[in-house]
């Protein structure tokens, strides 16, 4: 069963509806961790964080980089042994990957279609 590390404060989600759990960083067991944001719509995405010997790999950011930097901290007791090397994006949404330019120095890995709607005009510089 997964035990909830770090709880979001928020009685409203982005669209100002009430959360249906509690959003925030969920041990999952086996050293595997997710970032759930309710209630899951656009804009709302969860995250994952995978910890092996010494290093971590992130599983997408989030909409924005305030919003990835409060996950990124929430993280920081499982990272600070084991730094994040690698981001994966899953897809070319923006609300897994606008907060990817925290994460400029990290190794990436991406699918085609995220680097082309990252390397349109106006988007971060980093982003993938």
């Amino acid at each position: 069963m997964a035990s909830l590390l770090y709880k979001m404060q928020q009685s409203k989600t982005r669209f100002q509806e009430t959360p249906s759990y509690d959003g925030g960083l969920y041990d999952l067991g086996q050293k595997t961790y997710a970032w759930l944001v309710p209630n899951g719509a656009w804009g709302e995405a969860n995250a994952g964080l995978v910890v092996g010997d010494g290093v971590s790999l992130l599983i997408d950011t989030l909409w924005d980089v305030p919003f990835t930097q409060q996950m990124l901290n929430a993280m920081q007791s499982i990272t600070a042994n084991a730094p994040i090397e690698t981001v994966v994006n899953t897809h070319a949404d923006g609300d897994h990957f606008f907060g990817n330019e925290l994460l400029a120095d990290k190794k990436s890995s991406h699918q085609k279609q995220v680097t082309t709607k990252c390397s349109r005009p106006n988007h971060n510089q980093w982003c993938c």
